[in-house]
């Protein structure tokens, strides 16, 4: 045990510096966006002790596999009150340090500082720490990716074990985020064939029962799906969440085919900067790394060609991509010889541009005019004085050695990209805090109160409020038509750009919210105008 702890401690300091990462991300800014609507889903799966398709509100909710919802459930099954939902991506990210480590061990047993070294180029990664944070689906995708590159590698005593254990690695890539973790393990097989010569009829063959093993376990939740549910909801899961985003018809449209050359630059930043990086260019190219750059450049191409791209679609790439950039700097050095890897003026370089870029960001944000007013209301404009003495520190490294210099540029790295990201989930959670309407509507559900909402935002809120059960959609005039009338003591949850409605009643509840632009009510049936429609907000409300 102690050997083990002592082998992967930088990855139990790394997976330290994550819990601390969720705990200040807890604490100071909450679920945000997007991130509410997948605890809703969690929730009310949870709520209904439903487990085969996920619903929000009174809908089925078919843009992503049901893995991380269930993961939360089993949690919430072991203690209903913990943050689950910001829980499991911190397990899976301290799961990926470990991964890249023994990864890094088994593509390069004989370089010890390669495996030291490879989670370090990780968590110094901006790309990657960017997405640290976010609950997504992503960093599970990237962990199953790994444990897939893992079972190519690191089983070769069993290789039965080691077909099944890559159909399962699919298999739950598939559940996390659908069919996109085939875009990342077949050209990983591809890949392992060329770099190991491999290729044969019997080599294609076993991955292909491997991956038809993969689909067919995924058939045992699809199937049961698609019996209770029908045609719909698979047009709805395949037509619409894959097509879509090929045709570039989904949100964020269509992308150029380039638009991942600056997010590229991103994930080698800042080890691009080392002249080490480029003058080692010429070294032998030994079978890791040909399997490395296969395995990293093919996905890359086969995305590009996607329309409907974003920039967190690489994350499964980022520890592979850390692992190569270990081995070009370090791969045939020992510990002694690798001092002159980092140098200076590397190390110069790259806390020259933090010291600026952190000064540029405490001016910018306060006194810039065309900065959003997001940023401008609610972003900590002293986390750039922090950027910038983090890069300070950078000009005190070349008296330590080449793994400390590593060590403590990635520390410095991850301080920097945390902290922003940390004020950047601040100013959007209380730019759009929809916590103070959610406990409302707690309060009224449990007083029985019947609520209703003209605005499919509610939807949301069922995590933020722990709802017992979702609160209905109308629109206005069906509400005024059928649900005022059987329920005169229920209320009516409104929502509309700032400044619409006029003389709101004293009972009422006002919220504002999305940066400041548009506002919450939370009010009794009785105070809403029977002229109140989706065209007519201003006349909402009864005047005596």
């Amino acid at each position: 045990m102690r050997n083990f702890i002592r082998e992967y401690s930088f990855c139990f300091f790394a997976g330290a510096l994550t819990i601390l990462f969720f705990l200040l991300r807890f604490c100071y800014a909450g679920f945000t966006g997007e991130e509410n609507r997948y605890a809703s889903v969690s929730w009310q799966m949870y709520q209904q002790g439903t487990w085969l398709i996920p619903h929000l509100g009174f809908d089925v909710y078919p843009d992503k596999p049901p893995l991380t919802y269930w993961l939360n459930i089993l949690g919430w099954h072991v203690n209903a009150a913990w943050t689950w939902p910001l829980i499991i991506p911190a397990i899976f990210t301290i799961g990926n340090f470990f991964l890249t480590q023994k990864l890094a061990q088994l593509l390069y047993p004989d370089s010890r500082v390669v495996h030291c070294v490879a989670p370090m180029f990780l968590i110094g990664m901006p790309y990657f720490v960017m997405h640290l944070g976010l609950v997504r689906f992503d960093m599970q995708l990237t962990f199953f990716n790994l444990l897939a590159c893992y079972s190519l590698f690191g089983i070769d005593a069993r290789p039965r074990f080691k077909f099944v254990l890559f159909a399962i690695a699919n298999t739950m890539g598939v559940l996390a985020k659908g069919p996109v973790i085939y875009l990342f393990t077949i050209p990983e097989v591809i890949a392992f064939g060329f770099a190991y010569r491999l290729l044969s009829k019997q080599f294609f063959l076993r991955y292909f029962f491997a991956i038809t093993l993969s689909l067919l376990l995924c058939l045992l939740w699809v199937v049961p799906v698609f019996m209770q549910m029908g045609i719909d909801y698979a047009h709805q899961l395949i037509v619409e969440q894959v097509l879509m985003r090929l045709s570039g018809g989904h949100v964020g449209g269509a992308k150029p085919f380039w638009f991942y050359v600056p997010v590229i630059c991103l994930m080698l930043f800042p080890w691009l900067l080392f002249s080490s990086f480029w003058k080692r260019g010429a070294a032998e190219l030994k079978s890791a790394n040909k399997f490395l750059l296969v395995a990293i450049v093919l996905p890359i191409i086969i995305l590009s060609v996607v329309v409907s791209k974003q920039e967190r679609y690489l994350l499964p790439l980022a520890p592979l991509l850390a692992v190569y950039i270990a081995a070009r700097l370090f791969a045939g050095l020992s510990q002694k010889s690798a001092g002159g890897v980092v140098s200076s003026a590397s190390l110069y370089w790259v806390g020259g541009l933090l010291f600026v870029f952190g000064l540029v960001v405490f001016f910018a944000v306060p006194y810039d005019a065309h900065l959003n007013v997001l940023y401008k209301l609610y972003f900590p404009a002293g986390i750039g004085l922090m950027v910038s003495a983090a890069g300070v520190v950078f000009f005190f490294l070349h008296k330590t050695s080449a793994c400390c210099r590593i060590k403590w540029a990635a520390f410095l790295v991850f301080l920097s990209v945390a902290g922003l990201q940390l004020g950047y989930l601040y100013a959007v959670a209380q730019a759009r805090n929809l916590f103070p309407i959610a406990q409302q509507l707690k309060k009224l559900q449990t007083n029985n109160v019947p609520v209703v909402s003209a605005d499919a935002l509610v939807n949301e809120m069922q995590y933020l409020g722990r709802l017992k059960y979702p609160v209905l959609v109308l629109n206005l005039t069906v509400f005024q038509h059928q649900w005022r009338l059987q329920n005169p003591n229920g209320w009516l949850l409104l929502s509309a750009n700032k400044n619409i409605f006029s003389e709101v009643p004293q009972s009422c509840y006002r919220q504002n919210f999305h940066r400041m632009k548009r506002e919450m009510l939370l009010c009794p049936a009785a105070e809403i105008s029977p002229f109140c429609d989706g065209t007519r907000q201003s006349k909402c409300f009864l005047h005596k």
